[in-house]
């Protein structure tokens, strides 16, 4: 199998030496190489003496400081390293070893003769999320967030104790603690909530964001605990991890969305008083087409999306808002920015974004928003690029501040210089524009000293700490954190999260965008993409695949395989969805284009000389989409010394596991499930293993078209024996009898029209040949559903019905890809456009998609809770229902 190979240092415990810890980090001295003394051009020293009076952190490590609540700021940051506040130990999340790893510094700061130690709190599974240090820095809080604990781990009883742990609300992230500890604060995703916990871990309080019907439009996910000094209460800061829709935008564009970072006081129990502080859109990226390119090749005014007379602009969005640091009186919240309208070139899709937040005010510093990419822009060089920045760190009493671009597995130093304006930033230093670190850094920590300025990364998929001397701009290796994996089904899932996640090398031009970007955790960001076919939500991919097709004793991940069920219908041999809202795709290595097309990468499919092959034409054979196999066409290039890239992704892409069940919902989830199956039919169409009806019904083959030449010229109604007439109503060309003169007059579908008959006919499978002036790519029609979600007349519903170039009608009126239930309790706004902000407006308001299968008009109250309350506890260890034959409109072959 393939390798991403990096050449790392792991270093011994007894090389290290002079542990310093200032700022909430550790600062470990490596003996023997540090580097850097002997530079002739030595950049500018990032540091100077910490002031003694201060007493606080400013960025890094988990945001822990020593706590002097009386008469020093108090703060604690959630993250993934912890800093003891008496500089006597650090510790690091391992998030999929189900442990934490302590290291221990002596009165010297040395690392103790005891070095280290290891804390079992749960297994491969569990997903340690975020640390933080106790109030007093005698122990360390931690969540597990699919175990949904949360446990406080002792730092003298060393590695034979037995974590005390509770039970948190549905999927907690970020925990911090207040100034005296006895309030304990978790982040619970999934919920929309903040728990609130006393000293003993009892829960006290809950901090709850949903609405009355149940549903939340807020998803905690990282936490800030400030206390000024002289102040009797703290205030708590929690990232909506996901942007808000700003009232009366269209959705998909640009400006469309805002971040949303909350304030409460740190003894409120409720959230009517909590402060929203909005995050604006930025209005230009700094990024356009060439006009010498693409659309703007052919458009001689260069008004069309994205090019440089477009006067909308090249705007962005804050999304995925994952770590708030505090700095100087300023937090700093990061976030990967989406700019979703027009072409989706590498570098006019996903940003790397920084918000500054005046504590004072509760606002946003507008002069301060910055995108990372348009900074390094300006750099000398050659520039790679900050893709999902995970944590962020600032040099205390200084304006240098750090950033961990994770998939692109590289610092970045951003110069604030006098903190007034973002186009003076300046990113990266004269001799070194970005600091290498381990794969996929999701926390950083600074340390200081007089003679010292240190940088730390946990680095989640190489399991190991990065050291950076941030005076001498260098990298000097990784300590290892946690054991790899030994077993090779193992290696091989770990391997296929690497390529997923990495924008390094052949995923990715300049490590501008990486899958991970628009998929966290392989799930989806929740924005409205204009593609090529259209506006498209990103889809999920927990839905993507049953469970049963991984071994799970030997991947030991025991969650991904929950629900394995016998529900795929008769005479059903695969258990894959067939992929993307138009169902244009059958393999995951089909997505090869998009590596190519969206990132800018050279990708995985390529030939002995490594040059990429055309999937449509390579050997004679097209291969591309839903034709012939990608899969069949890189075993047949590895013979000749090609990647097995795309089956390592796939092997990872079958573990993806589906958000748990939302906890604190106020409808009857069991009559809901009977609501779902009897009253309202969704079952028919979201059941089976995978929660849809979408399932590929065939084995691809290199060379051969996916859809048999028999079947691809044929309709439903001349070889659908089983479907009945209320399924066969949402492929429908038009109303059963229409009559119609051409093929425009049934949906333009190429032979819809009935030569003989003159009538509009069923199509099942073939070309949706809708506008010529687009390249039509063979669909999948028999996985299609027209439940009227299409709207090409009404703007106010979704993203406009536009490709990409934001001017030729886009694709889907007839119908769109069955998606997966599963992930809905993560999944607004919902339908292939994002026309609806919440499932009960979706229920409520779309009428077609409601009545299709039943004679149910309305919906009650009491039904619409029930009904959200059992779709919102769907995940991966919820029974699921059998696609009966009568509702399977795809034909075995």
């Amino acid at each position: 199998m393939s390798q991403r190979l990096k050449i790392r240092v792991l270093l011994p415990l007894s090389y290290l030496v002079a542990v310093a810890i200032t700022s909430g980090s550790v600062s470990l001295m490596v003996l023997g190489g540090c580097g850097g003394d002997n530079n002739t051009n030595p950049p500018p020293a990032d540091g100077t003496k910490p002031n003694p009076d201060l007493g606080y952190d400013d960025g890094g490590g988990g945001g822990d400081s020593a706590v002097k609540p009386l008469d020093a700021r108090f703060v604690r940051k959630s993250g993934t390293t912890a800093l003891a506040p008496d500089q006597s130990w650090l510790a690091v999340a391992n998030r999929d070893s189900g442990s934490l790893t302590v290291l221990l510094l002596d009165a010297t700061l040395n690392v103790a003769s005891s070095g280290r130690f290891t804390v079992k709190l749960g297994d491969k599974s569990s997903e340690v999320s975020s640390i933080v240090a106790g109030h007093d820095g005698t122990y360390v809080l931690a969540t597990l967030q699919y175990d949904q604990k949360l446990c406080r781990i002792d730092i003298s009883a060393g590695a034979t104790q037995t974590a005390k742990c509770v039970a948190t609300g549905s999927e907690p992230t970020g925990v911090v603690v207040n100034a005296d500890g006895s309030r304990i604060y978790v982040a619970n995703h999934v919920d929309g909530s903040v728990g609130v916990h006393d000293a003993s871990l009892a829960r006290v309080a809950g901090l709850d964001f949903s609405q009355s019907t149940g549903e939340t439009s807020v998803h905690p996910f990282a936490l800030l605990f400030v206390q000024e000094k002289g102040a009797t209460k703290g205030a708590l800061y929690v990232s909506d991890f996901f942007a808000e829709k700003i009232a009366g935008k269209q959705e998909g564009d640009d400006d469309s969305r805002q971040g949303v970072v909350y304030k409460l006081a740190s003894d409120a129990n409720d959230v009517k008083d909590a402060v929203k502080i909005v995050l604006a859109p930025l209005a230009e990226t700094g990024f356009r087409i060439p006009d010498d390119q693409g659309d703007c090749a052919a458009d001689a005014t260069k008004t069309k999306a994205g090019c440089s007379k477009d006067p909308k602009g090249s705007g962005a969005f804050p999304n995925q808002l994952a770590s708030l640091t505090y700095h100087d009186g300023k937090i700093f919240v990061t976030s990967t920015c989406a700019s979703p309208r027009g072409d989706v070139r590498f570098n006019m899709n996903v940003h790397s974004c920084v918000h500054v937040i005046d504590v004072a005010t509760d606002k946003e510093i507008p002069a301060l928003r910055l995108n990372i990419q348009e900074r390094i822009k300006q750099q000398a060089g050659e520039k790679l690029f900050c893709t999902v920045p995970r944590d962020f760190a600032c040099v205390e009493e200084t304006a240098f501040c750090y950033v961990a671009c994770a998939s692109s597995d590289i610092v970045i130093r951003l110069d604030y210089k006098d903190f007034s304006a973002a186009d003076k930033v300046v990113a990266g230093v004269q001799t070194a524009n970005n600091l290498p670190t381990g794969k996929f850094p999701t926390g950083l920590s600074i340390a200081k000293n007089d003679d010292k300025t240190l940088g730390f990364t946990i680095n989640e998929n190489s399991r190991d700490i990065t050291i950076i001397d941030l005076r001498a701009q260098a990298s000097q290796g990784e300590i290892s954190a946690a054991d790899m994996p030994t077993d090779a089904k193992e290696l091989a899932v770990l391997e296929g999260k690497d390529f997923f996640y990495t924008a390094r090398g052949r995923w990715s031009s300049g490590r501008w965008s990486a899958c991970v970007a628009c998929h966290p955790r392989g799930l989806t960001d929740n924005v409205t993409w204009h593609f090529p076919t259209g506006p498209r939500q990103t889809v999920s991919m927990d839905g993507s695949f049953s469970k049963g097709n991984v071994d799970a004793d030997s991947v030991g991940n025991k969650h991904a395989f929950a629900n394995v069920v016998a529900a795929l219908g008769a005479g059903r041999k695969f258990d894959q969805r067939v992929f993307n809202w138009t169902a244009v795709r059958d393999e995951v290595a089909d997505f090869e284009l998009n590596t190519r097309g969206i990132s800018g990468g050279k990708g995985a499919i390529v030939d002995s000389s490594d040059n990429p092959v055309d999937l449509a034409t390579f050997g004679g054979n097209n291969n591309a989409n839903n034709n012939g196999s990608t899969f069949a066409l890189v075993e047949a290039l590895l013979t000749q010394g090609g990647r097995d890239d795309w089956k390592a992704i796939t092997e990872w892409a079958k573990t993806i596991r589906s958000p748990r069940a939302k906890g604190n919902l106020p409808g009857d989830a069991a009559r809901g499930r009977t609501l779902y199956e009897k009253t309202y039919s969704c079952a028919r169409c979201h059941g089976g293993a995978s929660w849809t009806a979408s399932q590929r019904y065939y084995e691809p083959t290199l060379g051969a078209s996916a859809i048999s030449a028999t079947l691809k010229a044929t309709f439903l109604d001349t070889f659908t024996k089983n479907a009945t007439a209320d399924m066969l109503a949402f492929v429908m060309l038009a109303d059963p009898g229409t009559t119609c003169s051409t093929d425009a007059d049934c949906k333009g579908v190429a032979g819809a029209c009935d030569a003989t008959s003159k009538k509009c006919r069923t199509v099942a499978l073939g070309n949706e040949l809708l506008f010529s002036a687009n390249r039509p790519i063979d669909q999948h029609a028999c996985v299609l559903r027209d439940v009227g979600s299409y709207e090409a007349t009404d703007s106010a519903k979704g993203g406009l019905e536009l490709r990409k170039n934001m001017a030729a009608q886009a694709q889907g009126q007839t119908g769109f890809n069955i998606p997966s239930l599963l992930g809905q309790q993560l999944g607004a706004p919902y339908m292939h456009n994002g026309q609806y902000e919440t499932l009960a407006a979706l229920l409520q308001s779309d009428v077609k998609h409601r009545t299709l299968l039943n004679k149910v008009a309305s919906m009650n109250d009491k039904d619409l809770a029930d009904l959200l309350a059992f779709v919102l506890s769907i995940d991966g260890a919820t029974p699921a229902f059998t696609i009966e034959p009568k509702d399977q409109l795809c034909q075995s072959q």
